[in-house]
């Protein structure tokens, strides 16, 4: 992930005069209460949300695993390096022998162009269902209670295990957006409501998926990253020996260094179209026009409260997305624990 890029474009979030007022309860919120730095997992669903490029993206993956051969020689031919080489004769047949040669492959008991199918899944699945980590720091300043709201991390799902992706320490410190509205009213004992008003950030969310992606390829599979991964199951030296053997009638393919290079240049490009698209997709505005939840002294339920409030629960955001100038609402849920 770019730190350039991240530290340009992560501009987030919050800064906001928090007032205490009567609320459901009999008395008002003292600032002191809620003082102090919380952590804010933030749970969004962005099925229906992404743009083309995702779609795009995934259909690589997709021609990867039907047809490996003719998605490296249209890739080759793009970048100016056709196949030339080929003899005339054995044009067709040669990417049937390279598909058989990879079909045939197995990872971990199964067909490897399966598992290349099923990372379209899990790239899916981590671009529309995932985790913002953020802290919210509460302050008292002159009686009142203001709050600075920063990005921390991004978290996502893969194959049933959670893959948390830091931001940068170059991006630690943001810069803050003014002027949101916020207050804490009493909602009972031990509990109180906190309202945030309109707000937006800029969230490239393509930068952190390629890292959770790999990520996930490292700790469930035990591959360094996708381009490792290409590596392994396609095997390009096997696959060389294999095909240049391969003859119709007296002519034979030969050409085993070229059928090498053509198949390791084929997984570069592969890698960095995947790759690059993905970092492509970015909200330009995650906007939070509002969120609401309850904060909760974490000993509610004992006799002892301390009148402070260490828990954030049932929050909700009402978030819109703009993608390409249009937006798009996304469902969002949020907690937070005090630090």
């Amino acid at each position: 992930m770019s730190q350039t890029y991240l530290a340009a474009t992560l501009t987030l979030l919050l800064s906001a005069a928090c007032t205490g007022s009567a609320g459901g309860g009999d008395e008002d919120v003292p600032p002191e209460a809620v003082v102090g730095q919380y952590e804010v997992t933030s749970t969004y669903n962005a099925v229906g949300a992404l743009p083309d490029v995702a779609t795009d993206t995934l259909g690589i993956l997709n021609d990867l695993a039907d047809d490996p051969a003719n998605t490296f020689i249209d890739l080759a031919a793009e970048a100016g390096v056709p196949i030339d080489w080929v003899p005339d004769a054995l044009r067709d047949q040669f990417a049937d022998w390279v598909n058989e040669y990879i079909a045939a492959r197995l990872f971990q008991g199964v067909p490897v162009t399966e598992e290349i199918a099923r990372w379209t899944q899990d790239i899916t699945g981590m671009l529309q269902h995932f985790d913002i980590i953020s802290q919210i720091d509460l302050a008292t300043v002159d009686g009142s209670t203001s709050a600075n709201h920063v990005l921390a991390a991004v978290a996502f799902d893969f194959r049933g295990s959670r893959r948390t992706v830091d931001t940068p320490a170059i991006v630690d410190q943001l810069t803050i957006a003014r002027d949101v509205s916020c207050s804490i009213e009493e909602a009972g004992e031990g509990e109180a409501r906190i309202d945030i008003g309109d707000h937006a950030f800029h969230m490239p969310l393509g930068d952190f998926a390629v890292d959770g992606f790999n990520m996930g390829l490292k700790e469930v599979l035990g591959i360094a990253d996708l381009h490792a991964a290409l590596e392994l199951l396609i095997d390009c030296p096997g696959l060389a020996d294999d095909v240049s053997s391969k003859c119709l009638g007296p002519i034979c393919v030969g050409h085993s260094a070229e059928i090498l290079g053509f198949c390791e240049m084929g997984i570069d490009l592969v890698v960095d179209r995947i790759e690059s698209r993905i970092a492509s997709i970015e909200f330009a505005e995650l906007h939070l026009a509002s969120g609401e939840a309850a904060m909760l002294d974490a000993a509610k339920g004992d006799s002892t409260l301390d009148g402070s409030y260490d828990q954030i629960v049932r929050g909700v955001w009402q978030a819109v997305v703009n993608i390409d100038g249009n937006e798009l609402p996304v469902d969002a849920t949020f907690v937070g624990v005090r630090r």
